[in-house]
């Protein structure tokens, strides 16, 4: 910790997340440690999730089934 109570990372663990100098992290005290948590930029995963939505119910529905979990239950059994 530094004269700023700024807390440097070592190099290894910055490289094992993926931690730049811009990159955003949240701390919050559980039991008595510090966690810390990276926010992660999602806009390109928000962007793939809003294209894809939807994509395979007109299909699902064309194949008879009524509902998502039915689907899923025919594609996925269980024991």
């Amino acid at each position: 910790m530094d004269g700023d109570w700024r807390i440097t990372l070592p190099e290894e663990i910055r490289k094992e997340l993926g931690i730049e100098s811009t990159t955003k992290v949240f701390g919050q005290i559980v039991d008595g440690y510090l966690h810390i948590t990276i926010k992660r930029d999602l806009t390109g995963f928000d962007a793939a999730v809003k294209k894809w939505a939807g994509t395979g119910r007109a299909k699902m529905l064309a194949d008879g089934f009524k509902s998502v979990d039915e689907y899923m239950d025919f594609i996925r059994p269980r024991d």
